[in-house]
This record gives structure tokens, sequence and C-alpha cells, in this order.
């Protein structure tokens, strides 16, 4: 049975959706490239891995202690920071209270139920480490929709690198190279992705998603600056599939401007910047295990 009879109205499930792309961007953001990729060149000791994030810090949090889950105030129209929004004396707890009054008991029951349970599968996937498309299609399924049709693809192949010899002197050309071009990247003024689509979607402000045209350019120049390099045979293989995890989160980004002129398209792309900001967590564990091998890490 699809949720949308269980839910008041088109804006409320509007919010619903909103909120969920909003937690999913707040939990793509430890999967973000740059501290990963930065340990490339940090030695062990000194490496900044992200702490994981479980389903019911994010489904149960309530910031202001009101005894509404952060996640249901977004819903709601209230401030999760703030125990009485507009500050006129009625508690935000006791406010939505009477907002659930106007709905029978039923529809209050199975919208408070399904919208905890969408937002809980949402993140159970996530937290049991999810990392391909069907995974996510099942979420559409298990809430009675067809729209979560994420789809990575691979756009380069090995034809497309330049493959030198296993050296000493060519696999360190190849860690200095490609530190190089990551300093480069780093050093963008481009905008940071999870900045803008957080500020646009909680704001609900499409203007904002067009800022994401020169932070889609920044990781366009990383993979071209990837392809150049000269890459070892004995690492070709994770070379390909770094770029390409690149590549994919530019083409994740397009999608995800379309967020307000096509939702299914942009609620894909974000699913899909979670999906290649995981594949590429994997290879730069193999590049980092690779330079390692190499004696190259903080060289």
């Amino acid at each position: 049975m699809a949720i949308q009879q269980y839910l008041p109205s088109k804006e409320f499930r509007k919010k619903l959706i909103r909120v969920g792309v909003l937690l999913l961007i707040v939990v793509i953001i430890r999967f973000g490239a740059y501290p990963l990729i930065k340990n490339l060149f940090t030695k062990d000791s000194a490496r900044n891995i992200p702490d994981n994030v479980t389903v019911k810090q994010f489904v149960d949090t309530d910031t202001d202690g009101d005894k509404l889950a952060d996640w249901e105030e977004s819903i709601w129209g209230t401030d999760p920071k703030k125990p009485d929004t507009d500050n006129d004396g009625i508690s935000d707890f006791d406010y939505v209270a009477s907002k659930k009054q106007g709905l029978n008991t039923a529809e209050q029951n199975e919208t408070t139920i399904l919208s905890g349970e969408v937002l809980s599968t949402l993140f159970a996937l996530i937290d049991s480490g999810a990392t391909t498309p069907e995974a996510f299609a099942n979420l559409g399924d298990a809430v009675g929709q067809s729209v979560v049709k994420p789809e990575i693809v691979n756009k380069h192949t090995s034809a497309d690198f330049n493959v030198v010899g296993v050296t000493k002197n060519e696999v360190k050309n190849y860690y200095l190279n490609f530190q190089k071009a990551y300093n480069v990247f780093a050093k963008s003024k481009a905008p940071n992705e999870f900045t803008l689509l957080s500020v646009a979607i909680s704001a609900e402000d499409p203007d904002q998603l067009l800022d994401l045209d020169s932070t889609i350019k920044k990781y366009t120049d990383f993979e071209n600056s990837l392809l150049k390099l000269k890459v070892p045979s004995d690492n070709l293989a994770t070379h390909v599939a770094f770029t390409n995890s690149i590549a994919s989160i530019s083409l994740a980004l397009a999608k995800s401007q379309k967020l307000y002129t096509n939702s299914v398209v942009g609620i894909n792309g974000i699913i899909e910047l979670r999906l290649a900001h995981s594949n590429l967590d994997t290879q730069t564990e193999l590049l980092y295990s690779y330079f390692l091998r190499n004696n190259l890490i903080g060289v």
C-alpha cells in the first residue's frame, strides 16, 4: 500500500521527502572526498577517519529537548533548535499536537509510524553499508514508490589512460603528480556541494543549486587531471575506478541540480552522490595501501 494515502496533504509529503533528502545529505558528508583523499598523503597515525553515524542518532535526535524528534519538527515547520519556534507561549510539542488533532486517529497513527519508517528504512540502508543502486531501489519498493532508481555509470576504461611501468621512479612520480592534482582540487574556491544542497533544500531555494556549476567544474577538472597522469600498470585498475568515482560525483551533482525542475532525477542524483562517494572511499583506501606498500606516504 502506497504511503501517499496516509499523509494529510501534498505539502506534508513534500516536506517529508525534503527532510529525508536533507538528512541523507548530512550522512553523505561523512563520506566526503576531502578528508579521505587527503589521507593519501598522511601517515597512518594522523589519518582522519570520519566517525560512524547510527540510524538511531539521526531518527531519534531531539536537539531542543521538546519531545519532538528533529526530523518531525522539520516536517511540521517548527525549529528543531527552539522549543517554542515563534515565542508565542505555545510549545512546539503542543503546537504539533494540536495539528495532529486535525487528523483522525487512524491517519495520525499511520502518518507518524510510516514517516518514521521511511527515514528508518533510508538510514538502515546507509548504516548497513548499502552501496548499490539496487539496495536504494528497495526503499522505493518499501514505500510504494518507483522513483528511486539510481544509476552509476563507469565513464572511463583502462584504454583512456597512459600506462607506464612499475619502476621506483615511475611509481614515485605517479604519487607526486597525483598529489599535485589533488592540491589543485583541494584549493578550489568552488562552493562545498553539501552546503549548497543543504541550503537549497532547507530553504526551498532552487537558485542555490545554480551555484553547483562551479563545484561540478572542480570535480571535472580533477577528473581531467587524473586522466593525464602516467599510471603504473600495477595500479591501473584502482586508478581507473578512482577516476570513475570522481566522474560519477560530477554527474550526480548535475542531476541534483534538477531537484526542483525534475524531482525524480534530482532525488536519484543525490542518492547517486552517496553511492559515488562510497565507491570513492573504497578506491581511496586501495590507493592508500598501494602508496604505503611503496613507502611513499609523507614523501
